[in-house]
């Protein structure tokens, strides 16, 4: 089965593909340049482009289970971000994938747990950290798009949205990610 997690953004969205059956990795980002959102109606504009390029992009890996963040109701990109998620995890849903909310307070949680940092900057820190461990261990596992996880600060929360939602999924048999 593949699974792909999603950390949405306007500019550059992480993915973190897995592919249970091949047990291969592969990170990848949707870059969207242009226009800024300095206006209001840019942000439906923008997040109607990025939502399709995601889609578009994720049919490639051929998934069955999708994993989207999903923002907090409150906060000061919140209106904006949700917007997007929403519209990608309706996209999303008219293709037949199965969609699950990530909630933004998973990574947030296990940073401060494990690494005690609350800084957004500091997931790409963690995500390498977690990731050359994961190497360490390898069990067969290979690795794709390297680069992506190394540059790009979405590509490692999604990344980290796998690794925190397994670790949560150990540590609390009464959690799940719920499906939309």
């Amino acid at each position: 089965m593949v699974k792909v997690f999603i950390d949405p953004a306007y500019f550059s969205t992480g993915l973190f593909i897995l592919n249970e059956k091949t047990s291969k990795f592969s990170f990848d980002a949707v870059v969207c340049e242009g226009d800024s959102l300095k206006s209001y109606e840019n942000y439906l504009h923008k997040a109607d482009i990025v939502s399709n390029m995601v889609v578009k992009r994720i049919a490639h890996y051929n998934p069955i289970e999708v994993y989207v963040e999903i923002p907090p109701p409150i906060g000061h990109t919140s209106a904006g971000l949700y917007g997007l998620s929403f519209l990608l995890v309706t996209r999303l849903k008219s293709q037949g994938y199965r969609v699950f909310a990530i909630p933004t307070q998973l990574v947030y949680n296990f940073q401060k747990k494990y690494y005690q940092s609350k800084k957004h900057k500091d997931r790409l820190y963690i995500a390498l950290d977690l990731f050359k461990q994961q190497r360490i261990l390898n069990n067969g596992i290979t690795f794709d798009g390297i680069m992506h996880l190394e540059n790009n600060i979405d590509t490692a929360t999604a990344y980290l949205f796998y690794v925190f939602s397994n670790e949560r999924i150990k540590t609390d048999k009464k959690f799940k990610l719920k499906e939309i």
